[in-house]
């Protein structure tokens, strides 16, 4: 399974979040942006298997939790739950 089209864009526009890092998200069993904010960026930090796939994550922390924040249209989508 992989993070659907909107998910995957809106990953992609952070900074600091590229392929590789939806890959990692991906073989972890992650698939879209409310199942990593229901496991939260740390607990998915502690659970990374592998040590490179930890310390990819790590890294990239800040954008992780900067792409969970809504903002401008998605804060209006996420609040109301209207497109």
């Amino acid at each position: 399974m992989r993070f659907d089209t909107g998910d995957r864009e809106l990953l992609l526009r952070t900074p600091g979040i590229g392929p590789v890092v939806i890959e990692r998200l991906e073989a972890l069993g992650v698939h879209s942006l409310q199942q990593l904010r229901a496991l939260g960026v740390e607990r998915l930090i502690a659970i990374a298997y592998d040590e490179a796939v930890r310390h990819g994550l790590v890294t990239r922390r800040r954008a992780l939790l900067r792409a969970l924040e809504p903002t401008g249209a998605q804060r209006q989508t996420f609040n109301t739950g209207l497109p």
